[in-house]
């Protein structure tokens, strides 16, 4: 199985996966750290709603970054994209 894209407003699991707050626990206690998408390669803030805007890159195994729609075609151009995991998979298997 080679590497794919599935844009983030399109696949609902995938977009409550990804906005779902993080618990971050050091010596004095923890923090629950809100949402906010931004690009793995750039920091730019990555919108969910609306028009598309942001990607996450998949391979068989696991869900390596997210990138907005600049360091899409910067980096992954040729990447076939897909409008959720569950469409992937049926292509890409």
């Amino acid at each position: 199985m080679t590497e794919f894209l599935v844009t983030i407003h399109t696949d609902k699991k995938l977009l409550k996966h990804l906005l779902t707050p993080k618990i971050v626990v050091d010596a004095y206690g923890y923090s629950i750290i809100p949402v906010e998408l931004r690009c793995d390669h750039c920091e730019e803030r990555i919108g969910v709603n609306g028009r598309p805007a942001g990607y996450a890159l998949f391979d068989a195994e696991k869900l390596w970054e997210v990138l907005c729609e600049n360091c899409k075609r910067r980096f992954h151009p040729n990447k076939p994209v897909y409008s959720s995991i569950t469409e992937a998979l049926k292509h890409e298997t």
